[in-house]
């Protein structure tokens, strides 16, 4: 039961004796000294040691079935180190390439023990100051994808709508990857707050950016897909028509560029001009709407409409500037 004892002042300072009992325990004496810290809930704890947290290793065991992906995949995401797949029997070679697989898409994991019915993986990942970087680097390959895929259109370039479809898988690696140390380091959020490097709330921000910048790679591949349908069907898509579906990516990526620097900044200001560039480029692409009613094109509309869908996700960005 908790010991009531009363508060000191002397001087302007304020003083609590320690129980005699705890001195004795650690083998104090006058003149040693003793650690003090403030829990996240306020309370007062002392010690007669320096605490110095030790990162934890967090490990799970699951059953390696039928599932085994995206079991394997939800302990990524959930932040888990060790991750050791086990079955009573032999492991088969389905469920090893399986297993393969899942590792080839997931950054930073690896097999770092086998046997015949237990495989161990291992998730050596970065910190938390790594995030920034790997969302930066998503948001590079998303501009890429739907600029190149105007490119391919202008170029006739059948390879290059290819490429661009293949890139998604490298975006939806990297958002695992983000996710994964986002949740990560919510579990250790206490040392986080302590030693000031970010808060749960721009934890979690994070988590809707890279999101967004995953649906804006989605939006890229759906109009690679798109123009590759138009390469290859019959129709030609005028000169005048791929410029200024050009003009329009242009405007896309810079506006892109500068919400993220917004963001990264938390300028308001600047966010605010990223919305009027929106407004801009959605203008431009009603006039593009209008110009393409008469042709019936399918595919032609649907650029305008992934593309508008691009420009409402940069917009959305901006409201996570605060």
């Amino acid at each position: 039961m908790p010991e009531a004892r009363k508060i000191l002042e002397i001087s302007g300072t304020y003083y609590i004796s320690l129980p005699r009992s705890w001195i004795r325990f650690h083998k104090l004496k006058k003149g040693d000294t003793v650690f003090i810290s403030i829990t996240d809930e306020g309370t007062l704890e002392i010690s007669p040691r320096e605490i110095k947290e030790v990162e934890k290793i967090r490990s799970i065991e699951i059953p390696l079935d039928d599932y085994i992906d995206r079991r394997i995949l939800a302990a990524y995401l959930g932040g888990y180190d060790i991750i050791e797949a086990v079955t009573l029997g032999k492991i088969s070679d389905k469920h090893r390439k399986v297993i393969e697989k899942i590792v080839h898409k997931l950054i930073g994991l690896v097999v770092v023990e086998e046997s015949q019915n237990r495989i161990v993986l291992q998730s050596f990942s970065k910190g938390v100051g790594e995030i920034w970087s790997v969302i930066k680097r998503m948001s590079d390959i998303a501009k890429s994808m739907y600029v190149d895929s105007i490119i391919a259109l202008m170029n006739n370039d059948v390879e290059l709508a290819e490429s661009v479809i293949k890139r998604d898988d490298n975006v939806d690696r990297l958002y695992f990857f983000t996710v994964r140390m986002i949740r990560s380091n919510l579990s250790s959020l206490r040392k986080l707050l302590k030693e000031k490097k970010m808060s749960a709330l721009e934890l979690l921000d994070y988590r809707l950016l890279a999101k967004a910048i995953e649906q804006i790679a989605d939006h890229g591949e759906t109009l690679a897909r798109d123009v590759l349908s138009l390469l290859k069907s019959d129709y030609m898509v005028s000169e005048d028509i791929c410029e200024e579906f050009y003009d329009i990516v242009r405007n896309l990526r810079s506006a892109q560029d500068k919400v993220l620097n917004a963001y990264k900044s938390r300028s308001l200001i600047e966010a605010v001009e990223v919305v009027k560039d929106v407004h801009r480029i959605n203008d431009k692409l009603a006039d593009i709407n209008k110009h393409i009613e008469g042709y019936n094109i399918k595919e032609l509309t649907d650029l305008v409409n992934q593309l508008r869908s691009i420009s409402k996700i940069i917009e959305d960005i901006g409201d996570l500037v605060f």
